[in-house]
């Protein structure tokens, strides 16, 4: 203890005989602060560049397309106060604004990479120079932090980069057997001037190339199913290249055939036409339609359409048209049919006997519908009905009553009436329900006009005060184009209580037109009566 005294005052001592020594050069240093000299500014900034980095006239380099994140080189500021510290940071950069950054590593500041996207030849194109300016201040620890500032430069060199395909949304990878395969592949290279080499270097062999890119063959029965896998690559001259793997699907031929119902009937003096359609499996087949064998009056073309006026003398006849596709290797379908000539238009007008009302009606979930349809007798009038009704049984149905007998029906009156050239066609239908449940009325009338006719229509139904859906639904269309006249649909889902349309016009061309009208009611309620007694439709046809 008495030594570390003895200590002490012989240290206070030593500093005393210094200070009658007058030294001038013995000091006690601050950071920032030098004896004798004012504080000045950081000045001469630069940047020791690391090895592979060290460019032209004191610039440093970094090859396009760099690992962000890799130190470049050591920053370094001169000072005239030689125990000031210094820190840097990044005031401009241009033309890229967050090429680089700067960091402390251990006890040196550094520049480094902050990105993997520097471009040579977008910055040539943009800016006519490969070359990036970098703004640094260095500020250092005094009181003041006083700071200079200085620019760097870094060249972007221009590095090979590999090339790459630039269209290969255009491969198919399908194939058809027998049919003939083939694409243009494109490539590209960053680097202008690069000579590329285009091979194939795995493939079937069916497929065929060419040095700029051609894909061609035509694949076998015996390729169907077998291994059709495709290596594309191109080379640069520096030895990057490109690749692209993918398999073709060959697809075995099939037969085509045809598609839709054919229109059977037609009537003499009046256009019949039918467009028929086919499909084929497979997508890219070439495909034939011919007509074997058909009645004189009909013509065909390779299309699929059929078209002809047929004659009095053609009704009884058997009218077969035979008709055959068939794809580029030869596998078909054909297809046999007759055209039944039920009439003929001797004068402007003509009501068809194919006319008909039917009515539906259905107790949910109790027992099966009931249905009845009929031939309209064009010159009377008459009443169609269905009846539906059935027992609860089960006792675990909370929307119906066990032991009750709940009952669907509909009527529908039919009625004509003529004068002269004006024909009216009137029905009305009473549609009631009891249960769950639905009821349903449709009805068709044909008619055939060689000069054409003036229609009117009007209808409507009733469901004010009662809770069931309904539906109102009436089109007139031509038969043969399927074009429509008129076409309105009320559906079920509608809450309008009351559905009215009415509509009138005239059919100029010669055809053979459908009208066509359905009303209907529904609900899911339980042992409610629903009921539509005021619903009614009124056809007026009138020869032009």
């Amino acid at each position: 203890m008495i030594f570390k005294k003895n200590y002490f005052i012989y240290f206070l001592a030593s500093l005393a005989v210094i200070s009658i020594m007058n030294c001038d050069d013995a000091s006690i240093a601050f950071p920032g602060n030098y004896k004798d000299l004012d504080q000045k500014n950081p000045i001469n900034g630069s940047v020791n560049w690391y090895e592979g980095y060290v460019g032209e006239q004191g610039k440093g380099k970094v090859d396009e397309n760099s690992q962000s994140g890799v130190p470049i080189g050591s920053l370094n500021v001169e000072d005239e106060n030689p125990d000031d510290e210094h820190s840097f940071i990044i005031v401009d950069q241009t033309p890229i604004s967050s090429a680089f950054s700067v960091a402390k590593v251990e006890n040196d500041w550094v520049l480094k990479l902050n990105t993997d996207a520097l471009d040579y030849e977008a910055l040539i194109s943009s800016n006519q120079s490969s070359d990036l300016t970098v703004s640094i201040r260095a500020t250092d620890d005094s009181i003041e932090k006083l700071s200079g500032d200085f620019e760097t430069i870094i060249s972007v060199m221009n590095a090979n980069e590999k090339p790459g395909f630039t269209n290969t949304w255009v491969i198919p990878t399908s194939a058809n057997e027998g049919y003939p395969y083939g694409f243009d592949i494109d490539w590209d290279d960053p680097d202008a001037g690069d000579n590329l080499v285009f091979t194939v270097t795995a493939k079937p062999g069916w497929i065929s190339w060419e040095s700029d890119g051609v894909i061609l063959g035509t694949p076998a029965q015996s390729d169907v199913g077998g291994n059709n896998d495709v290596r594309l690559v191109v080379t640069d001259e520096g030895g990057l290249y490109a690749q692209y793997d993918f398999s073709i699907n060959v697809i075995g031929n099939q037969e085509p055939y045809f598609t839709g119902n054919r229109l059977t009937t037609a009537l003499g003096n009046l256009l019949y036409e039918h467009q028929v359609t086919w499909q084929d499996p497979n997508p890219n087949d070439n495909l034939t339609f011919t007509v074997n064998s058909h009645p004189a009056w009909l013509s065909w073309d390779a299309s699929g359409n059929l078209s002809g006026f047929p004659t009095e003398s053609d009704i009884g006849a058997a009218n077969t048209v035979e008709m055959i596709i068939m794809d580029q290797l030869g596998k078909f379908d054909t297809e046999t049919f007759s055209i039944s000539i039920t009439d003929v238009v001797t004068d402007d007008f003509l009501i068809e006997d194919e006319s008909y009302i039917n009515v539906y009606a259905k107790v949910f979930d109790l027992n099966p519908s009931q249905s009845e349809d009929g031939t309209l007798d064009l010159a009377n009038s008459e009443t169609i009905s269905a009846v539906s009704s059935g027992e609860n049984s089960d006792t675990t149905d909370t929307t119906t009553v066990p032991g009750t007998v709940y009952t669907n029906q509909v009527e529908a009156t039919y009625t004509f009436s003529s004068s002269d050239v004006v024909y009216t066609y009137s029905v009305d239908p009473n549609l009631s329900r009891q249960a769950r449940g639905e009821c349903t009325m449709e009805g068709k009338l044909f008619v055939s006009s060689l000069s054409g006719f003036h229609y009117s229509v009007d209808t409507g139904l009733n469901n004010t005060g009662e809770d069931g859906q309904t539906q109102l639904q009436v089109y007139c269309k031509n038969v043969h184009t399927g074009v429509y006249e008129y076409n309105s649909n009320s559906n079920y889902n509608d809450a309008t209580d009351q559905k009215v349309f009415v509509k009138s016009g005239d059919l100029t061309s010669p055809g053979r037109y459908e009208f066509y009208i359905k009303f209907g009611i529904r609900d899911s309620n339980a042992n409610t009566v629903q009921d539509i007694p005021d619903a009614n439709f009124t056809l007026t046809l009138e020869k032009i």
